[in-house]
């Protein structure tokens, strides 16, 4: 049989782990925000460009018409 002291230091290891293992999460979604934070930034660059190239390109069809 286990001694109450001993499952509440088996509780406290595996309490020390999840917070650990949860700690870890949390670092690993706000280097996920950021990464996706940068994309859709980049995202939206490169969008703005291709409509400016667009919208380039229409103007000068124009002048040929």
């Amino acid at each position: 049989m286990i001694s109450p002291e001993q499952l509440i230091n088996d509780l406290q290891k595996q309490v020390a782990k999840l917070e650990e293992e949860l700690n870890q999460a949390q670092i690993d979604i706000r280097d996920f925000e950021a990464l996706a934070f940068e994309w859709k930034k980049g995202y939206g660059e490169t969008e703005r460009k291709l409509r400016s190239e667009e919208h380039t390109s229409e103007l000068q069809s124009r002048q040929y018409l």
